[in-house]
């Protein structure tokens, strides 16, 4: 029998995230699908991609893929055939560097995983997305110049020791209390896969980030959901909350704050009393998009709870979504268990260098949060105006009921808009917006009136 993947490993399914996936192909391409939900584009000799992908034999074609490198689609006849074989009628293997293989999906037969993810016209280059939760103002001056000092010829440091001391003097937490990783979301990964296994129960609130689901079911923990109500604003109610966990004797519970996609930020106490009711339990705070918060209270003053876990990213407030960097704070214990799983390297030395450059640069953010905050509030109130139900937000995005979202996307998309369709949190009649800069906050409402009438 060929070597198979653990049942409830292939049974998962990809998350579908906010923001422009296959956007820019041009003439002379063909887009090709790959593992992880990417998407390979096949060049030909014409095309404008082409330049570079010297090196193919007589049986291969180059194949352009995202980071500059290059896939080789392998004929039937082609020497590097072997070991491709498993492509049915409707597929094309294509190798790919270290041993992998893409596949070419011809016709109507498409994959699950891209199904998810919506096919950007090859003219959508001047798309505005209102569907990511980053800062639209860009990384610090300072990032451009500390990308210069990386030395991507040698290893990064493990252990991001220069980038923790420093985020250890910047938020008052010891360096022992703390863990960089490569994205939040590998943080979130990594203590599902330490804390939780094949007979726990994982508690989260929905609707939320849907990560947290896929990291327990990588996990092959099982995962209990905590519904938010449409009719009460999908308020998360702490007691409420507490007796639902309570039944599932968790081992680990989740929760985003403020929420995505509801934008609702809980109080200290709220927090507090869910930490203390599970003290065997893992609590992983996440706090993405904290640093968007008016008055957010300092989770740290929880951290002499040994079972709590805050998570934290600088992709969102600082804009480093290409570099990914996160960071954990929790016990001693806790972080030396993370660190034990942690892929080596796992911060390139650009994201370190990155995030020094950012935690040397606080008057960026608190700059761009006054005019972000500005953006956000145009948009609900000229939402508002137009009938559009906004749900209230603490966080730099507003969710709205529009209707049919995916519907309401699409003629957006049509204009050159983005907006996060909400199917994917299981709300089919939302979207979520963030702001961008107010010139684009305008021509956005424009857009929506022109759409108004066509989506119901």
């Amino acid at each position: 029998m060929a070597l198979q993947p653990k049942p409830h490993i292939a049974d998962i399914q990809p998350v579908t995230h906010g923001g422009i996936n296959f956007c820019g192909t041009a003439g002379g391409e063909e887009r090709i699908a790959a593992p992880f939900g990417l998407a390979m584009t096949r060049v030909t000799k014409d095309g404008p991609a082409m330049k570079g992908l010297k090196g193919a034999d007589s049986g291969e074609e180059r194949i352009a893929a995202p980071f500059g490198l290059a896939m080789t689609r392998v004929k039937k006849d082609g020497p590097a055939m072997t070991g491709l074989k498993g492509a049915d009628s409707d597929e094309e293997r294509i190798a790919a560097p270290f041993g992998l293989a893409m596949t070419r999906v011809k016709g109507a037969r498409k994959r699950a995983h891209l199904k998810e993810r919506p096919y950007i016209r090859t003219d959508c280059i001047d798309i505005l997305d209102f569907s990511t939760c980053c800062n639209p103002y860009g990384p610090p001056p300072s990032v451009s110049k500390a990308l210069a000092k990386a030395n991507i010829a040698l290893y990064p440091d493990p252990d991001c020791r220069e980038f923790i001391n420093l985020l250890s003097d910047k938020i008052g937490a010891a360096k022992e209390n703390l863990i960089a990783t490569n994205g939040s979301t590998e943080l979130l990964r990594l203590a599902a896969l330490a804390y939780t296994g094949h007979g726990d129960t994982v508690v989260i609130p929905s609707p939320t980030y849907g990560e947290y689901e896929l990291a327990s079911q990588i996990a092959a923990a099982t995962v209990a959901k905590y519904q938010m109500k449409e009719r009460a604003g999908f308020r998360f109610a702490a007691g409420d909350f507490i007796s639902f966990a309570q039944k599932h004797s968790p081992a680990a519970i989740f929760i985003c704050n403020p929420n995505n996609p509801t934008g609702q930020y809980l109080g200290f106490s709220d927090i507090r009393k869910i930490v203390s009711s599970f003290p065997d339990t893992l609590v992983v705070l996440d706090e993405a998009y904290v640093s968007f918060t008016l008055d957010a209270w300092d989770s740290l003053e929880l951290l002499h709870y040994p079972n709590i876990l805050i998570v934290r990213s600088m992709t969102k407030d600082f804009a480093l979504a290409g570099l990914r960097l996160g960071y954990g704070i929790a016990s001693r214990e806790i972080i030396n268990i993370l660190k034990k799983i942690r892929p080596p390297w796992n911060v390139n030395s650009a994201a370190q260098q990155a995030g020094i450059a950012a935690l040397n640069s606080p008057g960026h953010l608190k700059k761009c949060n006054a005019l972000i905050n500005k953006g956000k509030d145009y948009l609900i109130a000229q939402l508002g105006s137009l009938g559009y139900r906004v749900l209230p937000t603490d966080a730099n995005f507003s969710l709205v009921r529009v209707g049919k979202a995916a519907t309401f996307q699409s003629r957006l998309l049509d204009r050159g808009f983005l907006v996060r369709d909400c199917s994917s949190f299981g709300l089919p009649a939302y979207i979520r917006i963030a702001p961008r800069r107010m010139q684009d906050c305008l021509k956005l409402i424009a857009a929506i009136k022109s759409v108004r009438g066509e989506v119901k």
